[in-house]
């Protein structure tokens, strides 16, 4: 099956961050599509601001050529006065299209202005040409009666003389003078009449004019104020709709920066997630093939452990059981202890081979930590020669010894033993003829230990995997061994930080050389016989479950001149602690009842004899983590197997690192009848006290410290935890003053005591509320 590497929800993180592209895009789409709708409805009020500019401005033309011509009207002819008519119902057409924009009663007002003009107009033309009528009517008359009146004179002219000599009557006008003022009355009556109706529609149509041009005026001054108005309003609308596009546009930028920036961050996360999880994986995966690896060699080496152990015991299981058997039939002493001396040569060689198990386990783990000492070479030197020397000689080989330098130096003295044990081990193994020879040597602050053999040297190849753990080579065939010697060199080089050389030629020997920086001691070393002496004698309290290691034990003890106490059950423990002080007591860590930490959880907790104060060392056959151990309160590890030595120097090395400062006891505490609440006020009276005095240290208050003092010494002394109080009651009170750094050191060991209180008492509520016993 297929496996993604990319998760479902970064596949949905990134469909969610596809779909946000997409609605920001669909959002500017919609927003340009809206802001093209928008540019066309400005572009169309522009249009129609245009055509409202040119229609004001053609009325306002046709309107000035309509009141220029009709400035001549005294001089129109019926034809004129039709055109000025078509002109004005132009003009009331335009002003007709205005309305809804202007007001319709000004335009209505206007237009009757301009129709009554037009009336008051040709009323005044009418006049006129009955004005001019009535003068050609004259202009005719007067003719006429001028030709009447020549005829009448000559007539008078005929009669002359009859005229003379006839009666006088009354003198009556002549007809012609008659005729004449008959015209003159007539004429200027209707003359007076025409001039005065010409007066009134003169005066009819100035005030007409005037109206019509102050409604022309307003009409052009609104006109304008509403153009005006509108390109304002127009303005502004563009105006508020390009902050409005820009703010959306400017939104949606921002929206879209920031979905992105949040999108890409979120995608970024993951997407480093995913590459460390699968630089994780890769390096798990990796591991899990070296695991895997490893394990197939494990699995491989635990199956030549297997063959290696079951053929390498029964061979002394066999000669142990068989010399029991000749043992328990034989009466001759001397018999007897040669029964006895083999049995102990083969039970020493099953615990080397054994021992050598649990070393080589141990350096596989990484469990094992170095223990620097400092020590003189030659007594490496020593050990090593007063070891093998005896096994050399009895197979027939010189054993030269050569050292270089006598130098004190610092390492670990213990396991530079063991490689040197290992490799001379081999070399007796390996060399039937010749010499063996070691060589130690000290400069540039570098150990050398080299040993040499004429033995049946290594080829190449077999030199490639010499150092691998149960390699056995042809010519280790029926020597005895599990093939752990060298591979326990190479561990212990590289835990110490040195390194092993080998040079070897065949049927000429080889030399293997052991490199190690150490560092010069400023003294000389005690020697562990004036160590024993200094501590001894001593008592010691046995704690296990098996009698045969317990009887082991105390007669390894007795011959030491030590007094020690064997139990097989915590109940007997606690009893004999009762009635006795023991100065240290050995545990072992696996027990059917109580496990060694529950043992060491018991005695702290306990009130009986120096439970709370005796150091407690773990007895242990396992080859696991020794750090765990310490941190409980163990003072030692002692593994098993164990020699006499081994024995004493584990407890010699506890008593002379005994600690003797007073121990917090919580036992005033835990025999009340509510010693929970009680350890319970401790701690957070503790924590609350520590904050306090630091106050007042900080503060440099020496009175309210000496006070605090005061306050806490009595709940202190009831735990055995004053002493840091009486130092600091001592630095108060002297004479001269002390420093404030001294105030400080002295305060700083309190916040010590009080931490370890606050941690003891944390620890004493757990196993009280594990355990039922209270002490």
């Amino acid at each position: 099956m297929k496996i993604s590497l990319y998760p479902r929800s970064l596949l949905a993180k990134i469909a969610v961050g596809y779909a946000v592209i997409l609605l920001i895009i669909g959002s500017i789409i919609y927003t340009g599509i809206y802001e093209w709708k928008e540019r066309k409805v400005r572009e169309q009020e522009v249009r129609q601001i245009s055509s409202r500019k040119q229609e004001i401005h053609d009325v306002y033309v046709r309107m000035l050529e309509l009141s220029s011509f009709s400035e001549t009207f005294i001089e129109w002819e019926t034809e004129d006065l039709q055109a000025y008519h078509r002109q004005r119902l132009s003009v009331d057409s335009l002003l007709c299209n205005l309305k809804g924009w202007l007001v319709d009663a000004h335009l209505d007002s206007i237009r009757r202005l301009w129709e009554d003009k037009e009336q008051l107009m040709g009323q005044y033309m009418v006049t006129v040409r009955m004005k001019e009528d009535m003068d050609r009517k004259i202009a005719r008359q007067i003719p006429e009666i001028a030709r009447q009146s020549m005829l009448d004179d000559s007539n008078k002219k005929r009669n002359f003389w009859k005229r003379l000599f006839r009666k006088r009557k009354n003198d009556r006008p002549s007809s012609t003078a008659s005729r004449l003022y008959d015209l003159d009355r007539n004429v200027v009556d209707r003359q007076q009449e025409y001039t005065r109706r010409l007066l009134g529609q003169a005066d009819s149509l100035a005030g007409k004019n005037r109206e019509l041009n102050g409604q022309l005026r307003a009409m052009l001054r609104y006109m304008d104020r509403t153009l005006l108005k509108e390109l304002k309003q127009r303005e502004d609308r563009i105006a508020e709709a390009e902050k409005r596009s820009f703010a959306t546009t400017s939104g949606q930028i921002a929206i879209m920066v920031l979905l992105l920036g949040v999108s890409y961050a979120v995608i970024h996360r993951d997407m480093a997630r995913i590459n460390r999880y699968k630089r994780q994986l890769e390096k798990t995966v990796g591991q899990l093939e070296k695991t895997v690896s490893e394990n197939k060699v494990l699995i491989e080496a635990r199956k030549r452990i297997m063959l290696t152990v079951t053929h390498d015991l029964r061979t002394p299981l066999t000669a142990i059981g068989g010399n029991i058997e000749l043992l328990l039939t034989e009466e001759n002493k001397a018999k007897r202890e040669e029964y006895i001396r083999t049995i102990r040569q083969v039970t020493d060689r099953m615990a080397s081979m054994l021992a050598g198990l649990l070393d080589f386990f141990r350096l596989e783990s990484n469990k094992e930590k170095p223990n620097p000492v400092p020590f003189r070479i030659q007594s490496i030197t020593d050990a090593l020669q007063a070891e093998f020397m005896p096994l050399a000689i009895e197979k027939g080989l010189r054993f030269e010894v050569e050292n270089g330098c006598d130098a004190v130096v610092v390492g670990d003295k213990k396991r530079i033993l063991q490689i040197g044990a290992n490799l001379l081990s081999n070399a007796v193994k390996f060399t039937s003829q010749g010499k063996i020879t070691l060589r130690t040597d000290f400069s540039g602050g570098v150990l050398s230990l080299e040993v040499e053999d004429t033995g049946t040297g290594i080829s190449e190849e077999e030199q490639m995997r010499i150092f691998t753990a149960f390699e056995r080579l042809p010519n280790a065939v029926t020597v005895e061994g599990v093939g752990l010697g060298l591979a326990i060199v190479k561990g212990l080089a590289e835990l110490l930080g040195g390194k092993i050389k080998l040079n070897s030629r065949l049927e000429k020997g080889t030399c293997f050389t052991f490199l190690l920086p150490l560092s010069l001691a400023e003294e000389m070393p005690m020697e562990s016989g004036e160590k024993i002496s200094r501590v001894l004698p001593f008592t010691v309290l046995a704690l296990d479950n098996d009698e045969v290691l317990l009887a082991m034990m105390k007669e390894m003890f007795i011959r030491q001149g030590v007094q020690c106490t064997v139990c097989a059950n915590v109940r007997d423990m606690i009893e004999h602690l009762r009635y006795q002080n023991y100065d240290v007591l050995i545990t072992d860590l696996k027990m059917p009842q109580m496990n060694g930490f529950d043992v060491l959880k018991l005695l702290r907790m306990a009130n009986v004899g120096n439970s709370r104060t005796i150091p407690v060392i773990a007895a242990t056959a396992t080859g696991g983590d020794i750090s765990g151990l310490s941190e409980a309160g163990f003072v030692a590890c002692l593994r098993k197997p164990f020699s006499a030595d081994e024995l004493m120097r584990v407890c010699v090395g506890c008593l002379g690192n005994k600690r003797q400062e007073e121990r917090v006891d919580f036992y005033a505490l835990l025999k009340c009848s509510n010693g929970r609440e009680m350890l319970d006020t401790l701690i957070r009276q503790t924590h609350d006290d520590m904050d306090a005095m630091r106050k007042c240290l900080e503060k440099e208050d020496r009175k309210a410290l000496n006070d605090w003092i005061h306050h806490l010494s009595s709940s202190w002394e009831m735990i055995h935890a004053a002493k840091p109080l009486r130092e600091m009651y001592e630095k108060l009170h002297q004479m001269p003053e002390c420093t404030h750094e001294e105030l400080v050191l002295a305060f700083q060991n309190i916040i010590d005591k009080g931490g370890e209180i606050i941690k003891l008492a944390q620890q004493t509520i757990q196993a009280y509320e594990g355990d039922s016993y209270r002490g």
